[in-house]
């Protein structure tokens, strides 16, 4: 009974949360993104079979919410990055004049993928190696009750789309601060300098 109650009041908190930024969304996209984010808290992981089994229900197989899952991942018809800027729209009121806005570029190492699109060099910086892997963006605003995050930006130096490592966080930036106008104090990791 007490899991019942917990489960209800965690997807009840889920919706609120995503009520203003899925409005820029179809019912698909809606209840895809709903399912993934659930799939995600009740696994506790970003694979899509074990997603799936998080949020399986028992009207359909295993497979085929998995498969369904995939195919709206690899769905071109919507972009992600709408959805990004909803979130950012429903966050900017979080951010104060003295609000410390984290900025840093991290690795996600990814040593044993082979298949990955666009797999490039990175420096693990735990290891301080070169691995394969992807460099990414991050920024965080840190209030004094929570930290929010505000810009996840994953990128491959070797895909022909990024034009280079400096535009892409020079163009991240940028859009941060169009959201968040004379809001926050950044603040820079060693690799900005």
């Amino acid at each position: 009974m007490v899991k019942q109650s917990l489960l209800k009041n965690v997807s009840a908190k889920l919706n609120l949360f995503l009520e203003p930024i899925l409005q820029v969304c179809d019912k698909v996209r809606q209840r895809f993104i709903r399912q993934s984010l659930w799939g995600i808290l009740a696994s506790g992981s970003l694979m899509v079979t074990e997603m799936a089994r998080g949020i399986h229900d028992r009207t359909t197989t295993l497979d085929y919410t998995a498969k369904r899952l995939c195919r709206q991942l690899k769905g071109g018809t919507w972009s992600w990055r709408i959805v990004q800027e909803a979130y950012l729209k429903s966050v900017t009121p979080l951010v104060g004049q003295d609000t410390v806005v984290a900025v840093d570029l991290t690795d996600l190492s990814k040593p044993r993928g082979r298949d990955f699109e666009y797999l490039a060099l990175v420096r693990d910086g735990d290891k301080d190696e070169l691995k394969p892997g992807y460099w990414c963006i991050e920024a965080y605003a840190v209030t004094r009750k929570e930290t929010v995050p505000l810009v996840l930006e994953p990128f491959s130096v070797d895909d022909p789309k990024t034009p280079s490592q400096n535009i892409v966080i020079l163009k991240t930036l940028s859009q941060l601060k169009d959201r968040l106008g004379t809001s926050g104090i950044f603040t820079f990791d060693r690799g900005f300098d």
